[in-house]
């Protein structure tokens, strides 16, 4: 099994199906126009448990736990990088709720890690998940603002 049927069975495994578009959780108290992209995002992932931590191919691969709405605040986490790569969205908890997925208004996905407290450009939503569920490395951090 290559990897990407690797990944598919993984998403399939925690019940993705292709044209899963979930009801969300009451949106009605957020503005979701600027952040359409996570919103997008959690109707097709919403509520999905995928993957495991443990090792992976270049670091410990991770769980991703996607949200049933999107976290707006992400509790200031990353306040100091906003300012160079914009408003960002928690749409995820990895790794035991030791790291926080997060996306822009543009659908690019960043890692945070809580325990070293770093930001990393994850890419698109296929790279960012598979540096994740995979394990593979993040790549240099994202210095702050």
């Amino acid at each position: 099994m290559n990897t990407e049927e690797y990944l598919n069975k993984l998403f399939v495994d925690a019940g993705w199906y292709e044209g899963r578009n979930i009801e969300l959780e009451d949106l009605s108290d957020i503005d979701t126009g600027p952040h359409s992209a996570a919103v997008k995002i959690l109707k097709e992932y919403g509520g999905l448990s995928v993957g495991e931590t443990g090792p992976g191919r270049e670091c410990a691969a991770s769980d991703i736990e996607f949200y049933s709405r999107p976290r707006y605040e992400a509790d200031g986490m990353c306040e100091e990088w906003e300012g160079k790569v914009g408003h960002l969205v928690a749409i995820a908890s990895a790794h035991h709720q030791n790291i926080m997925v997060l996306v822009d208004s543009q659908s690019n996905l960043y890692i945070f890690t809580d325990p070293n407290e770093q930001l990393y450009y994850g890419g698109s939503f296929s790279k960012a998940t598979a540096k994740l569920l995979l394990g593979l490395d993040y790549g240099p951090a994202i210095e702050k603002a």
